[in-house]
């Protein structure tokens, strides 16, 4: 029987260019050494965050989540699929009430209009996205009219009857089945409560990958 052998590097590691063959990388130990998919995607300059509100100046959300309306989006154009990994939404002041946040995602039916927001590469330094990003506050980002329970995708809902204060006020959405959003279409999320819309900060991370590396 062949032994099993890796190649330890770890006090240089190697970096070899493209379409070249290397022995697997171990430790010193002779584990194996593996990363996971989202460190390879960040590694590769292929991770990237839309993030709304700065230091102590939120942005306040919608009067009620509405059909049409959102406060984020990004919109993978045609040959690009997104992967949504992860969201976060930390309320700075919910005086509203009846709180609802959602991530949705559509296929294409009108272009995303907003504030367009340059997503940031997770890898500093790294390549800029392809896909269009926007931010804005009130639902003033628009992803089109017409929501259809059976088209449109829903991928996370929160939604809190009680008082701001009776809860911590941060949700986090980190899926374990993340959706693969095929372009043309939208990944878009929405914060609103009724009375008064939350004042918040926000951020979501994606993948970004040309379509044809996953078909």
């Amino acid at each position: 029987m062949a032994q099993t052998q890796v190649f330890v590097n770890q006090d240089a590691p190697r970096a070899a260019s493209e379409g070249t063959w290397l022995d697997a990388k171990g430790t010193k130990r002779g584990e194996l050494a593996v990363i996971d998919f989202y460190t390879a995607m960040a590694l590769e300059g292929r991770a990237f965050q839309v993030r709304a509100g700065s230091l102590s100046a939120p942005l306040v959300g919608s009067v009620a989540i509405v059909d049409q309306k959102a406060e984020m989006a990004t919109e993978a154009l045609t040959g690009t699929t997104i992967i949504p990994c992860t969201l976060n939404i930390a309320i700075n002041l919910g005086t509203g009430t009846l709180h609802e946040y959602a991530a949705k995602s559509r296929a294409w039916t009108v272009a995303v209009t907003g504030t367009a927001f340059v997503a940031l590469p997770l890898k500093l330094g790294g390549v800029a996205a392809r896909s269009a990003s926007y931010v804005d506050a009130a639902g003033v980002v628009d992803v089109g009219v017409g929501e259809d329970v059976t088209l449109d995708r829903m991928h996370f809902h929160f939604a809190q009857p009680i008082a701001m204060g009776a809860w911590d006020g941060v949700i986090w959405w980190s899926p374990i089945a993340p959706p693969v959003i095929a372009g043309r279409s939208i990944f878009y999320v929405q914060i609103g409560a009724t009375t008064t819309g939350p004042s918040y900060f926000a951020h979501y991370d994606f993948i970004e990958l040309p379509t044809i590396n996953l078909s």
